[in-house]
This record gives C-alpha cells, sequence and structure tokens, in this order.
C-alpha cells in the first residue's frame, strides 16, 4: 500500500475510534 494513503487512512481511523469513544462516554 502506498505510504501516504495508508496514513491518511491510519488518520480517519484514529478519529473515527476518537468518535467512537466520545459516543460511549455520552451513553454511560
Amino acid at each position: 500500500m502506498d505510504p501516504a494513503m495508508w496514513a491518511n487512512f491510519k488518520d480517519q481511523l484514529e478519529k473515527t475510534i476518537d468518535h467512537e469513544e466520545d459516543s460511549l462516554r455520552y451513553y454511560f
């Protein structure tokens, strides 16, 4: 995989994970 694409993918993934954690914090 292209390193730039991988870096972008990882960045998006981390943002998604942060969002999921915020959602969980909201519910609990």
